[in-house]
């Protein structure tokens, strides 16, 4: 086979595949035996006809339309690993000029691709952070897990006190505008004493009794986690719905975990978010290793498709702001600040892609059975779904394949860690373990929190 290419500034390649008479020769005898299994004749078992004896009654003709079928399954793909620096981005134009026994074809093939010649990208050298957890730290997500899960009861006392949970109806009113109303029905359940709203609330609300309203003014600091309270005065209005007890911390440790003291629950507290982190920390090395191999790479990607996705996804970020409530102007000031931060992200995410793609097939990274399960029991979890209704969707909706694409490119970035001169070193100084959220769906396979059918029980902490 002979492979010839060409390819246009806007990316669109034409290779030129030349398949000689030999192989032609394959492709229709391959073509008679698996029709000829199809056919039934008296005297003859199943696929046990002659091959004139197929000819004859299916007919050369369609059985050349067929060989020409599978010549061009089996010859395109096998022309592109001739191109190793051809990464295609959609399905190919087939045009096969003519098709002959004893005869050589010619395949033209018009597909638009990117350009990746790879640079180094074994044994890249990259920093791993060390995983530490205090005990400091594990005890302070076990007091987060117990004030999002411990089980309340209705309290033998009629005025707030500091612990209980204050189920309150509420109206929050900043620059004479309605940020927040609540009502009894509905009722905002705030713990007192670890409210996440201000901590100033709290000195208004210990001391009201069952039923008692109550109008005053808070300040709330610039660094509010609130986005419409931060830096603003807000006045509210509440009314003091009903009283609840938190079910204490011993007992709800007791109770999740079968712990005999609290000792033990912060160790197994701690070496669960030890593994998380040790996790958290291999794959933002992982991901290190694949920045690095990108960097190193010679990349010739359309523009138009960059163009064509930094639009899209700037349209799907105006439509959440404006879902958020804010206006056209504060949307264009919003995208004009970040619009070069989403352009390098979207240039470098396409860039990861084809990079990934061209390792992958230089290194013959192949799928098997496992990879495609693991990636389907990712999303399956991640989606809250099972993973056999979520096959049969991605099926019936034609995603299959971008699923084992996105297998294939977790198994080259995980060759690339494993091929990589990894260094442990501690992290920045100014660097803040996340324990509560992950990052990457990988995680989801990793040890349960302590405690953490806590996450079951009603949910009391502020909203």
């Amino acid at each position: 086979m002979d492979v010839r290419y060409t390819r246009d500034e806007a990316g669109l390649a034409t290779l030129t595949i030349t398949v000689d008479a030999e192989q032609i020769d394959q492709i229709y005898t391959r073509a008679l035996k698996d029709l000829r299994r199809h056919i039934n004749a008296p005297g003859f078992r199943p696929g046990r006809v002659p091959p004139k004896m197929v000819e004859t009654i299916v007919g050369r003709e369609q059985i050349a339309e067929y060989a020409q079928d599978l010549l061009k399954e089996q010859v395109y793909p096998d022309a592109l690993a001739e191109v190793p620096t051809l990464v295609t981005l959609d399905e190919p134009e087939l045009d096969l000029e003519s098709f002959e026994r004893g005869s050589e074809a010619t395949l033209i093939a018009k597909v638009r691709t990117a350009q990746v010649t790879l640079g180094e990208y074994s044994g890249l050298p990259i920093d791993r952070w060390r995983a530490t957890v205090t005990d400091e730290e594990a005890l302070e997500q076990l007091q987060a897990q117990h004030r999002r899960g411990a089980a309340l009861s209705e309290a033998d006392h009629e005025e707030a006190e500091l612990g209980d949970v204050a189920h309150l109806s509420l109206r929050v009113v900043v620059d004479g505008v309605l940020v927040e109303d609540i009502d009894e029905e509905r009722a905002l359940p705030l713990h007192l004493g670890n409210n996440q709203i201000n901590p100033s609330i709290d000195d208004q609300i210990v001391g009201m009794s069952i039923g008692e309203q109550k109008v005053f003014e808070l300040e709330h600091p610039e660094d509010s986690e609130i986005e419409e309270l931060a830096g603003k005065t807000a006045e509210y209005a509440v009314e003091l719905i009903r009283l609840s007890t938190v079910e204490p911390f011993e007992a709800w440790l007791q109770r999740v975990g079968a712990f005999g003291s609290q000792d033990e629950a912060v160790e197994a507290m701690r070496e669960s978010l030890l593994a998380r982190q040790t996790e958290q920390n291999r794959l933002r090395a992982r991901e290190a290793a694949v920045e690095a191999a990108v960097k190193a790479a010679t990349i010739d990607y359309p523009r138009s498709d960059i163009d064509a996705a930094f639009m899209e996804e700037l349209e799907q970020i105006e439509d959440d702001l404006r879902g958020r409530g804010l206006g056209d102007e504060q949307i264009d000031e919003l995208v004009d600040l970040e619009s070069d931060n989403i352009r390098a992200r979207v240039e470098y995410e396409r860039h990861r892609e084809v990079v990934l793609r061209a390792l992958a097939e230089v290194e013959k990274i192949e799928l098997d059975r496992e990879d495609i399960a693991n990636e389907l029991g990712g999303l399956a979890n991640a989606n809250r779904v099972d993973p056999r209704l979520l096959m049969r969707r991605l099926e019936e909706e034609g995603q299959l394949g971008r699923v084992a694409q996105a297998a294939r490119d977790r198994k080259t970035a995980e060759w690339l860690y494993e091929h990589a001169l990894v260094t442990e070193v501690d992290p920045p100084e100014d660097h803040e373990h996340d324990h509560d959220h992950d990052h990457d769906h990988d995680h989801d396979h990793g040890p349960e929190d302590a405690g953490g059918e806590a996450a079951d029980d009603e949910e009391h902490d502020d909203e």
